[in-house]
């Protein structure tokens, strides 16, 4: 298995970027992840619109739950949500577990494939220990992971998934 301790900067190098997203609260056209809300009359997702360009056509970024799996969010109205940061926000209550499904369409609503997309999961937790729950976060389907420090691992290294633990 590759592994490289080269600086992201190198690791970036030796492949491309990715696809830059535009991600903020003004490009959500659906909130109802799971049928939560707080938009209960529009679709079962979170759908942001054209977040980025694939030759020259926008797309959307839909994130729904994935089949067999249940969403249990503390406080829905905060998904889409961006703050300062350009990030898509899902809100998930302590101590509940779900699986999330994300996926890119086009204007006519077909799936479209990124050949490069660098994801990152930020898990912010309650500011009191007594209120906040230890979590684990697990991702599959990916072709590498870059760790903050700038180790590279295929996934060929991790059997195509890997999990965190907080």
């Amino acid at each position: 298995a590759e592994t490289s301790s080269a600086t992201g900067s190198s690791w970036a190098s030796r492949h491309h970027l990715g696809t830059q997203m535009m991600l903020s609260s003004d490009r959500v056209i659906y909130n109802n992840l799971g049928g939560a809300g707080p938009a209960q009359d529009e679709p079962e997702e979170l759908r942001y619109g054209g977040v980025c360009l694939k030759e020259s056509q926008p797309l959307d970024l839909v994130i729904s739950v994935a089949d067999g799996s249940s969403y249990h969010p503390k406080i829905p109205a905060l998904n889409g949500l961006a703050g300062h940061q350009a990030a898509a926000s899902v809100n998930l209550a302590s101590g509940a577990s779900t699986r999330f499904k994300l996926r890119f369409l086009d204007e006519g609503g077909e799936a479209v494939r990124l050949h490069h997309l660098y994801l990152s999961i930020f898990d912010v937790e309650e500011p009191f220990r007594a209120i906040s729950s230890a979590g684990e976060i697990s991702v599959s389907g990916f072709e590498a992971v870059l760790w903050p420090n700038g180790t590279w691992l295929p996934s060929s290294a991790t059997g195509g998934a890997v999990a965190w633990t907080a």
